[in-house]
């Protein structure tokens, strides 16, 4: 499902609780192109970060917030689902300092240009 179609047709509320589960049951062995931003997930500063497969353009990973910890959150959370951080080739995503830290700190394969 596209990041379109999965603010869609998560249904109401769309809870970070919520969009979180929704990844969980993913298998993410063939994933090696990540894309990364951050959205509000309602009125004001209540933000979520969501990760896609760039090649799928699937939602792969939801989290709460938008800072460095976002990033940690996902290399945990990839591996649990086949993933492998070593086969992760591209990322394209916001160049906020937050998330050049994270990925610079947890995806090291990874150049940041």
């Amino acid at each position: 499902m596209s990041i379109i179609n999965f603010r869609k047709n998560i249904g109401k509320p769309r809870t970070p609780s919520q969009l979180v589960d929704y990844c969980k049951a993913k298998d993410l062995s063939g994933v090696s192109k990540l894309g990364i931003d951050e959205t509000s997930s309602k009125k004001g500063h209540n933000y979520i970060t969501v990760v896609t497969d760039q090649d799928t353009g699937e939602v792969i990973f939801v989290t709460e917030g938008k800072d460095s910890e976002t990033v940690v959150k996902f290399a945990k959370e990839f591996p649990k689902h086949g993933g492998s951080i070593d086969n992760i080739t591209e990322i394209s995503m916001d160049m906020s300092d937050a998330f050049i830290k994270g990925v610079s700190e947890n995806l090291q394969n990874l150049q940041i240009r």
